[in-house]
């Protein structure tokens, strides 16, 4: 929620999850889990940091939210470089 919040206040908008607070609970409870889980989910699954499955995972969020982002702002009226 934090690039998504500066984006809508750069936008003038007010930030998403204020109205729609869903977003804060899903990441809320995302993190719990994961704190919570991490080590006995990755032991009994026989995941580490390292595995190329955290890198592509992460790669397709981080490009999926660009691409999330970027409509955000063409659809608020910004120019396509800006958004």
């Amino acid at each position: 929620t934090g690039g998504g919040t500066f984006r809508d206040l750069m936008l003038g908008k007010r930030a998403f999850w204020v109205e729609e607070w869903e977003y804060i609970v899903l990441c809320g409870l995302s993190a719990l889990a994961t704190f919570l889980f991490w080590d006995s989910v990755a032991h009994s699954l026989n995941l580490s940091k390292d595995d190329m499955w955290l890198f592509w995972g992460d790669t397709i969020g981080i490009g999926a939210f660009c691409c999330i982002g970027a409509i955000s702002g063409i659809r608020a009226g910004a120019r396509p470089l800006i958004a």
